[in-house]
């Protein structure tokens, strides 16, 4: 068990990563919307809602239809619903995740300052073996049996606002380049980012002050940033789960093969079930 990872980046380059991620994100999202102006493309990534959402959109706007006739008997500026997400404007916010995911893992690595690799060395994350593969792979089943017990939980207590929804799009499965896209961004490009940012930088560079407080740190931002109230208390879970792994050995690629695990079976059981 590791007791000190003594890594040489602290809390003030966990500052700086945050506002920094902060910023790629905006600016990336901007430049994406900037983008689909030009083309001319819809700005929706996700539908409208449930097949009861869709008949209302569709309910809304034929009323506004026979209101507008009425009044100035033309419908010419009325523009219809956007029922469905645009396919290519999904592929364009998925290639932004790609693009995020590729700026983050040199953010990173730029910020801490260190030579690629004497960062791999000091995170280790070279040297796999079979051995490495094992807690990964209990981790990732212990934690589906727990989240398992926590959405049944949610259920008998019937509290609806708890209850965890894939932060994955279901839209994706009417394209095959979106799956693809979708996979490449959750199983591959995602487990480094997120584990480099979260667990390396942040959880590292706050471990001088305990296992503890840096995985709560760690965890919280990891959950929060997910974007989804039922998903705080899982993702905060895996979050600490993840940091243990780290914290047990130093060995980041055990964090990064337990959440590419994670990823591939939510991803597959989504592609799958649809």
């Amino acid at each position: 068990m590791t007791t000190g990872m003594g890594f040489p980046w602290g809390p003030r380059k966990v500052i700086y990563g945050l506002l920094g991620t902060i910023t790629l994100v905006v600016v990336l999202e901007l430049g994406l919307l900037g983008l689909l102006m030009a083309l001319g493309y819809e700005t929706e990534s996700k539908d409208v809602g449930d097949i009861f959402s869709k008949a209302e959109a569709v309910a809304i706007y034929a009323d506004k239809k026979l209101t507008t006739i009425n009044e100035t008997g033309t419908t010419q500026n009325l523009a219809p619903p956007v029922i469905q997400a645009s396919v290519p404007t999904l592929r364009l916010y998925l290639g932004r995740l790609l693009v995020l995911q590729v700026a983050i893992i040199s953010f990173v690595v730029i910020l801490i300052g260190l030579r690629p690799s004497t960062l791999l060395a000091k995170l280790k994350i070279t040297n796999l073996t079979i051995s490495t593969l094992v807690m990964p792979i209990i981790a990732v089943i212990s934690c589906y049996l727990v989240l398992a017990l926590y959405i049944s939980l949610i259920s008998k207590l019937d509290i609806s606002i708890l209850e965890p929804t894939s932060t994955v799009p279901t839209e994706i499965l009417r394209d095959t380049w979106a799956i693809i896209l979708a996979g490449i961004g959750i199983i591959v490009l995602a487990p480094i980012a997120e584990e480099l940012l979260y667990r390396g930088l942040i959880f590292g560079g706050l471990a001088k002050w305990g296992f503890w407080p840096a995985a709560t740190i760690s965890g919280v931002i990891f959950s929060v940033v997910h974007l989804d109230i039922g998903s705080l208390i899982p993702f905060f879970i895996i979050g600490i789960v993840l940091a243990w792994l780290f914290w047990r050995r130093g060995r980041l690629v055990e964090s990064i093969i337990f959440h590419a695990l994670f990823n591939a079976t939510s991803f597959t059981l989504l592609v799958t079930r649809g």
